[in-house]
């Protein structure tokens, strides 16, 4: 299994990650989350939890749903199933997990979404640090921010891309300079960034919210919010991109947002 750690705030930046050797600290873990449209659970434990004794069940109102979908890797179980309709803010959901390794059980209300209040899409910032704020969300405890920035030289042609991820506790944050300058060439990088409100388990405890044989933890997500702008000195009449179009690569992928909740709540 991953290493455990504990970590008070988790400000990490996501810029070159790879996987590492399955160690293990404690024997298993389960990691659940329900979205706006789906719910998730990674249970990770040594030895492999068998798939063909483990299973995961989600409810909300008076819908029931399995999470039918399973992925499987040495040393952890990822199970994930469509929401049936949309749960509103304030619903409460619920998720139990089954496997040969032990069980949990936990809850978890839905929070609001969120928006970003600044920059405003479509904004040209000077090269610098930059601020970002966004609405607070009915029922949200912590946010999780994504970011994405791809570098292009004064001929349009692509130099490279970063990414970065925090663990914010407010509504506001500060992306330092350094972030999107990492590519001396460029006059300017494209950036775009996610909001995301979370309810339930927050980053850096030790007491999880699920109980059971196996320790765990349960998050509500809600609606996220997006903003898209520049930083430096874009060429005359470039507009920006729908995300979906951008040549430079994908923005932070789910993997490793996934990879990056994990390592918050203290799996690395």
């Amino acid at each position: 299994m991953k290493k455990l750690v504990l970590i008070l705030l988790a400000v990490p930046l996501l810029w070159g990650c790879s996987k590492k050797s399955p160690t293990t600290v404690q024997s298993k873990m389960i990691f659940g989350e329900f979205s706006w449209w789906r719910a998730t659970a990674e249970i990770l434990g040594e030895p492999t939890p068998d798939p063909a004794y483990t299973s995961a069940r989600a409810r909300y109102d008076t819908v029931q749903f399995k999470l039918s979908q399973i992925e499987v890797d040495p040393g952890r179980i990822f199970l994930q199933g469509s929401m049936i309709g949309y749960p509103p803010a304030g619903t409460l959901c619920s998720l139990v997990v089954s496997s040969n390794l032990g069980g949990s059980r936990g809850a978890v209300v839905k929070p609001g979404s969120s928006w970003f209040k600044l920059p405003i899409s479509g904004d040209t910032l000077p090269w610098g640090d930059v601020q970002l704020s966004w609405t607070a969300s009915e029922g949200a405890s912590w946010f999780e921010l994504q970011a994405h920035c791809s570098a292009s030289d004064t001929l349009g042609r692509y130099l490279g891309s970063a990414d970065t991820a925090l663990v914010v506790y407010d509504t506001l944050a500060v992306i330092p300079a350094g972030f999107f300058q990492r590519y001396p060439a460029a006059p300017y990088v494209y950036v775009s960034a996610q909001i995301y409100p979370h309810t339930g388990a927050n980053p850096g405890w030790q007491t999880g919210n699920m109980i059971g044989e196996i320790r765990g933890f349960l998050i509500g997500t809600g609606g996220d919010g997006y903003v898209s702008f520049h930083v430096g000195t874009p060429p005359p009449g470039l507009g920006l991109l729908n995300p979906g179009a951008i040549p430079h690569g994908p923005l932070v992928s789910e993997d490793r947002r996934r990879a990056f909740l994990l390592r918050a709540f203290g799996v690395e």
